[in-house]
């Protein structure tokens, strides 16, 4: 029997950060060293840029919530674990912000996240979402 439950702590992880924005629980999940690779070239390391970028993104969108369809995951406690999630997320452009001044248009996207996991904490995370529908959908709404 496994001591550590993959699949249930990366929903955790996806719900601290985007649906509940609980950046104070995330700190007990993700290394100081973590590293972080996105979409347009985001590229950074640590845990404040990481709350930084989804506090930028999640800011435009009221109600945004997504949502953990699919994980896949392989290793073991000892040589950690990667995981690949695909999620999908809705919200509305109701705030301006990095996409721009608000519109009020509903969105929709899907994305792909993994994860390197070593010692029951987030090292890396890359995550990958189709950025230019998500402004396609917004710009219909000018």
């Amino acid at each position: 029997m496994r001591s550590f439950d993959v699949d249930a702590f990366v929903r955790e992880v996806f719900d601290d950060a985007w649906n509940l924005r609980n950046f104070a629980a995330l700190s007990g999940r993700f290394d100081p060293g973590f590293r972080f690779a996105g979409p347009t070239d985001r590229v950074f390391h640590g845990l404040q840029p990481y709350q930084q970028f989804v506090e930028s993104v999640t800011g435009s969108f009221t109600g945004l919530q997504f949502q953990v369809d699919e994980v896949y995951w392989m290793g073991n406690d000892i040589d950690g674990y990667l995981t690949s999630e695909r999620w999908s997320a809705v919200g509305r452009h109701a705030n301006g912000g990095i996409y721009g001044p608000a519109t009020g248009a509903e969105v929709q996207n899907w994305g792909i996240t993994q994860h390197r996991i070593v010692n029951c904490r987030v090292v890396e995370e890359w995550t990958l979402f189709n950025e230019l529908d998500l402004m396609m959908q917004i710009a219909a709404a000018r």
